[in-house]
Parts: structure tokens; C-alpha cells; sequence
């Protein structure tokens, strides 16, 4: 799998609108906006994206996605693990606490749970994975 650092362009409008009707991810994807979305494949073929950003000294991961028929196959751990690869900044993502699948993806790049549990202002409660 091979990840290639290009802008939103290049990922098809369907996967960031299914993206954005994901419950884990409803109103984190932002598809009116102009942001970087980095594409995640499978061969040659994407099959979701992720979103991060740099924040001061610091990497943010925002909303990732991968088409349901390619989820439990690594491609998100291995993304983060190559987007990753090299850069000494720290990095964070904040996990809901029942997103079981995206918690093991973090685990698997080498993120680490805070203990505590956060809960936003819409009650969304979710854990800060970070790597140092």
C-alpha cells in the first residue's frame, strides 16, 4: 500500500459524501471545505482517506475513512504509519470510546490512550490517542 500526499481533488466526491454519513465520523468530514485529504489505497485503487493537519508543534489526525468492504485489512495503521514515518513532531487524534475498529488502528501505528474519557459539547465521548 502506498500512500501519496495530494489534496482533496483526487479523492472521489462519493467517498468523502459516504465519509461524511458515517455515524463515527458525521460532521468531522467537512466536504464543503477546501482541505487536504490524504488518500488511502489499496493498490492502486482508493478506498478512503484520512485528515491531518499541523497544529503549532504538533500533528492533529481529523477524520479517517475507509470504504466498509476494505475495513479490517490494516490500510488505516498502515497510512498512519507512513504519513508518520520519520516526522519527530508529536501527533494526536481524539477516538470515541466505541470506535473499537479505529482504536486498534491507532494502537497498531503506535498511538497510546490518555486514561481520561472527553465528552464534547454534543456528549460525543471519545479518548486522545497520542504519539510522541
Amino acid at each position: 500500500m502506498k500512500i501519496i500526499r495530494i489534496a482533496n481533488g483526487n479523492i472521489p466526491k462519493y467517498i468523502i459524501e459516504l465519509a461524511d454519513k458515517d455515524p463515527e465520523i458525521t460532521g468531522y468530514v467537512h466536504p464543503e471545505k477546501d482541505i487536504f485529504r490524504y488518500p488511502i489505497k489499496d493498490g492502486e485503487k482508493v478506498v478512503g482517506f484520512f485528515s491531518p493537519r499541523k497544529e503549532d508543534k504538533e500533528w492533529r489526525v481529523g477524520a479517517i475513512f475507509v470504504l466498509p468492504e476494505y475495513r479490517g485489512k490494516g490500510l488505516s495503521s498502515k497510512a498512519l504509519k507512513e504519513f508518520f514515518y520519520g516526522d519527530n513532531l508529536p501527533a494526536y487524534a481524539h477516538v470515541g470510546i466505541d470506535n473499537f475498529g479505529s482504536q486498534k488502528a491507532f494502537e497498531r501505528a503506535g498511538f497510546f490512550p490518555e486514561d481520561s474519557v472527553r465528552i464534547d459539547e454534543d456528549g460525543w465521548e471519545s479518548k486522545k490517542w497520542n504519539k510522541t
